[in-house]
């Protein structure tokens, strides 16, 4: 009978373990919006992921560019520039952490079926006065409440597409080639 007890006590602190291992190190989820201050309300965005890719000149030495690869021409969202507002729902208590510092906001250029957020283009010169471009567009943050992040470009939106990319992986799928990043898509019409 002692045995039998044994047994049990062992197989419920295993599975108690095993429930603990499971959700150890997940912070909570986060989301970026469409935000109306007139009614406070909030419209989804395109939620998507994006490959980070690299092309190298002449091994480096001819320049290097990063970008963010988004399947598709158009986003499913869209917009007018005067709504561009914006919140970050983000979860609250010890595993939270503030993604508004993650996330950033680019013009996409359309190519090939694709939609790109380029990072980076770097060409170097001989004389050190190399051209580097990015398509990342500024935007001020106010936290409005716990877990809830205003987000304002700082200019207003032209037409085109755009994505806010987060800094955050999506899952654990890093294996250096196929990284995928998570990526909220809209387009100013």
């Amino acid at each position: 009978m002692k045995e039998l007890m044994l047994l049990i006590c062992i197989f419920f602190s295993g599975a108690i373990k095993a429930q603990d291992v499971a959700s150890f190190g997940k912070a909570p989820s986060s989301v970026v919006k469409l935000y109306h201050p007139k009614n406070e309300q909030q419209t989804d965005l395109e939620n998507t992921t994006a490959l980070k890719k690299q092309k190298k000149k002449l091994g480096g030495f001819g320049g290097v560019g990063f970008w963010y690869e988004l399947e598709g021409e158009k986003a499913t969202v869209r917009l007018n520039a005067d709504s561009a507002i914006f919140v970050l729902q983000q979860g609250t208590g010890m595993l939270a952490m503030d993604n508004s510092m993650t996330l950033r906001l680019f013009k996409l250029e359309v190519k090939n079926g694709k939609r790109n957020a380029v990072e980076g283009d770097y060409k170097p010169s001989i004389l050190g006065t190399g051209k580097t471009t990015d398509t990342k567009i500024t935007t001020s943050t106010k936290q409005l409440k716990e877990g809830l992040t205003k987000i304002v470009p700082t200019k207003k939106l032209e037409k085109g597409e755009y994505a806010f990319v987060s800094g955050m992986m999506e899952g654990n799928n890093y294996d250096g080639k196929n990284t995928k990043y998570i990526v909220y898509a809209f387009a100013i019409d």
